[in-house]
């Protein structure tokens, strides 16, 4: 997570970034290809992920959406739950993290990594919940811990 800067710091941003926009190229040089990029797309979509450990992403999801089910204080941190968006968001970036990383196959490690980013803006936390001062990350971590790992 990242704070705001002040509002001088913010200027600067500003400022270089209009800057920046100025001078810009209209035909930038390709960083990568279109191929490059599609060739990495399917290489990821074909890492392989167990039917457990996709059962384990929709697991988590539901954590999200049926607190009463998994832990108490869920229950009072939750208004509303992760999205299905969020299960697909957890086994494609999982694969694409395994992927970049090198690896085999993903593993739990991948989807408990990628977890929080996805989770940290779907999630509703209950007013009492941020009245307590208990963050969106608090409940992610709390979810991954009392989602049994398969």
């Amino acid at each position: 997570e990242v704070g705001y800067p002040s509002h001088e710091d913010e200027l600067l941003i500003v400022n270089l970034d209009e800057a920046t926009q100025k001078s810009i190229d209209v035909e930038p040089p390709a960083v990568t290809t279109k191929e490059e990029v599609l060739h990495a797309r399917r290489a990821v979509s074909q890492m392989y992920m167990s039917d457990v450990l996709k059962n384990y992403a929709v697991s988590l999801a539901n954590a999200s959406r049926y607190p009463e089910k998994y832990d108490s204080d869920l229950t009072k941190w939750i208004a509303h739950g992760v999205s299905p968006r969020a299960s697909l968001a957890l086994i494609r970036c999982s694969k694409a993290l395994a992927w970049l990383r090198g690896d085999e196959f993903v593993s739990p490690t991948h989807i408990q990594c990628v977890a929080p980013q996805i989770f940290r803006h779907r999630l509703i936390p209950t007013f009492e919940s941020e009245a307590d001062g208990i963050s969106r990350n608090t409940i992610i971590k709390k979810i991954l811990e009392v989602v049994a790992i398969p």
